[in-house]
């Protein structure tokens, strides 16, 4: 069939209006013409059951026994006829040679004789397109059963409405016998190889025929051999092989021999266990005689083995030797990159990092993991930091427990009222004040307000579950991060990965890693603006060289630490490097008012998020000045 574009489209449809225009012209010239008369038939079944039980046949012989009756002779020779084709298509191959016939000899055809009105076409503006064509052509569209030619304009797009209807109405008709049969254990479809359909015959007591699934004589003994094979373990190349040797060839390719694909079909359909698929993995049990039992069946998927069949393998988007794959982003053009193996002279196989892009970088997964490590090293803080961390946290905490507590229970209020609304209505319904459909109405959405209202309880309930106990693991984790990397599975290195460098990481074209804003700069970034100077000691600098940040000092009632533990001096500023302030002892007695007055000179802000089993704590600051 040929496909037309949207402006062909267009040309066809003003030439459609031009032929129908010409035609209605011409009908109402030939009208007061005189011409011979001349009848040509056209038959239609739609089923190959009903070309076997001599439809055709019939129709032929009414249609020859009306044009007799109107007194128009037959044309000899022109009988067209379209065996198993729906009438749903204007393509059938016979039909297209009837209108031929009757364009070709327009001066001695008067009438077009079909059997019935939806011999034409089921759809009612095809229909109606074909007699528009003949009637333009001078020939009249007659039938045997509804008799057309009596008809007006009027009643034929009636009977045409009706036709359509009656065609959808058998579509849902033949579906649901359809599917009664194949409950019944019958098969309404073609069988597969080795089966095949018997001759069709009439049912006692009814005018429906059938037709049963029988053993096909040529193939069978090849399926036989199939399942007799598979069923001593054999492979399914050898089975194919030792198939074909005894002479098995294709269903509808004779001179083809049987191949693995059919192999395979057969051997995954449980038809030859004596089943008929009724809809979707409901299966039936079958009339037909089967080759093997359910047992045998189930034994033959478990042990036939189909890895020498081609199967398609799955690409993998993340693989465990390619962890910064789309993390680390190209500096040119900003595309995360790809990676993939390759291999030398020698075979050999490595791992390359490249932009898919720009082509700027191209980098060999190890050295890129090396630098990683170093840049993870760069990373891990002081203790000094940590404990400010740590205590930044706590008091964060301690402000969002409180807040998190009173909004919980303005939910779990809300969720109160909502179920004494929900009874309320109930009452109501009940004691004939509102009808049951509004009620269903307030119901549904009542029900809805509660789901959403226990959803954010239970949300607001898990924010409560962070302790600092997680708070200590986090930050243990932070510390021993180069070390951990390469010790953790991919989605947990894609975690850490995340949480260390939330807004990620770029390497240039010479493979140097940039770290785009991590949360530690952002905190070195708050001490520098917290930072005050005292009347003794000097300011101290933390990893300059390697960090390129800037001075960080902590301000506070200065405390020197000795072997048991920190005592409160007489103030001063101390080095975040110095080892006065990074305590090693495991006890850190840091006063009262030294934790107010480390977090308090910043607003902080607080945000989870979920990575898998883990929890993590994302602070956000803003340094206050003065």
């Amino acid at each position: 069939m040929i496909k037309y574009s949207n402006r062909q489209l267009l040309n066809k449809y003003g030439d459609l209006i031009d032929v129908l225009s010409y035609l209605q012209e011409r009908a109402k010239k030939l009208k007061n013409q005189t011409r011979s008369d001349g009848a040509i038939i056209y038959v239609r079944v739609s089923t190959q059951d009903q070309v076997e039980t001599n439809s055709l046949a019939d129709q032929k012989r009414e249609s020859l026994r009306r044009i007799k009756e109107m007194g128009v002779p037959f044309i000899p020779g022109a009988f067209f006829s379209d065996e198993g084709v729906s009438g749903r298509r204007l393509d059938r191959p016979n039909f297209k040679k009837a209108i031929d016939y009757a364009i070709i000899n327009a001066d001695k055809v008067s009438h077009f004789m079909v059997y019935c009105s939806d011999r034409f076409a089921r759809e009612a503006i095809l229909s109606a397109l074909t007699r528009t064509f003949l009637n333009g052509l001078g020939i009249k569209a007659c039938s045997v059963i509804d008799k057309m030619e009596e008809m007006n304009e009027s009643q034929l797009r009636q009977k045409e409405d009706q036709n359509e209807e009656a065609g959808k109405a058998g579509i849902e008709r033949t579906k649901r016998g359809m599917m009664t049969a194949r409950e019944a254990g019958e098969t309404t479809s073609n069988p597969p190889y080795g089966y095949t359909k018997g001759p069709p015959r009439q049912m006692p007591g009814s005018t429906d025929f059938e037709r049963q699934t029988i053993e096909d004589p040529e193939l069978f003994p090849y399926a036989q051999l199939i399942w007799k094979l598979a069923l001593q373990g054999h492979r399914m190349h050898i089975i194919q092989q030792m198939a074909a040797a005894q002479g098995a060839t294709m269903r509808y390719r004779k001179d083809k021999l049987i191949d693995k694909d059919t192999i395979h079909r057969i051997l995954t359909n449980r038809f030859y266990a004596g089943r008929v698929r009724v809809e979707g993995e409901k299966w039936a049990l079958g009339n037909h005689s089967a080759i093997v039992d359910e047992e045998e069946f189930d034994q033959v998927q478990r042990s036939l083995n189909f890895a020498n069949s081609p199967q398609a393998v799955p690409h993998l988007s993340d693989r465990d030797e390619f962890p910064l794959r789309r993390f680390i982003r190209c500096e040119n053009c900003g595309s995360g990159l790809t990676a993939s193996c390759s291999s030398n002279r020698q075979k050999k196989k490595y791992g390359n990092y490249r932009c898919w892009r720009c082509g700027h970088v191209n980098v060999r997964a190890d050295l890129l993991h090396e630098r990683f490590i170093e840049e993870l090293k760069r990373q891990v803080p002081p203790k000094a930091v940590l404990i400010l961390l740590e205590r930044a946290i706590r008091w964060v905490m301690k402000e969002q427990i409180a807040s998190t507590g009173t909004m919980r229970e303005r939910v779990q209020q809300d969720a109160r009222k909502t179920r004494q609304d929900l009874v309320g209505i109930a009452q109501k319904m009940a004691s004939g004040v509102i009808a049951e459909d509004a009620y269903k109405l307030l119901e549904c959405e009542l029900m809805k307000r509660l789901q959403n209202l226990e959803s954010r309880s239970e949300q607001l309930a898990n924010l409560d579950k962070i302790t600092e106990k997680d708070v200590k693991k986090a930050l243990q984790i932070t510390q021993r991060s180069p070390a951990l990397w390469t010790r953790l599975d991919l989605e947990s290195m894609l975690a850490l990965q995340s949480a260390l460098f939330p807004s990620g990481i770029t390497i240039s074209s010479e493979g140097e890693l940039k770290p785009i804003d991590t949360p530690l700069s952002m905190m070195c970034r708050l001490l520098a603006k917290t930072r005050t100077t005292s009347s003794s000691g000097e300011n101290g600098t933390w990893n300059t060289g390697v960090h390129g940040l800037s001075p960080c000092s902590i301000t506070s009632s200065s405390h020197a630490c000795d072997g048991k533990g920190c005592k409160a001096a007489s103030g001063g500023t101390q080095s975040l490097g110095t080892p006065q302030v990074a305590c090693e002892s495991t006890t850190c007695g840091v006063s009262e008012g030294t934790e107010e007055n480390l977090v308090p000179q910043a607003r902080l802000e607080r945000t989870t998020c979920g990575l898998g089993n883990r929890r993590s704590i994302q602070l956000s600051y803003w340094g206050t000045e003065g």
